[in-house]
């Protein structure tokens, strides 16, 4: 075994971890952006009721935040999807 052979196990190996690491680190922040879309009809809802509790209608203004909440989570679920899949198909990332 030579020294050329040795440095060249180290690099093979150093890339190895390289890749494990990025794709932990894509999927952290895939499950960030899904959190996040998850969590677009809680916080609209919550909006929604703190603005109605100033008009003295609560339910009505929860029920208008988790509309608009629903709303802006599909178009934020739309926008995530067709990221992921460029990512996918052209192996770059756009994070």
């Amino acid at each position: 075994m030579t020294a050329t052979d040795t440095s060249m196990e180290l690099i093979e190996d150093t890339d190895k971890k390289e890749e494990s690491t990025d794709r932990i680190t894509v999927l952290k922040i895939t499950m960030f952006k899904t959190l996040g879309i998850g969590l677009d009809i809680v916080i609209f809802a919550i909006i929604g009721y703190l603005i109605g509790k100033e008009y003295g209608n609560e339910i009505l203004g929860m029920m208008i935040g988790a509309i608009v909440g629903t709303i802006f989570m599909w178009i934020h679920l739309f926008i995530v999807l067709r990221r992921l899949g460029r990512e996918m198909r052209y192996k770059k990332r756009s994070l």
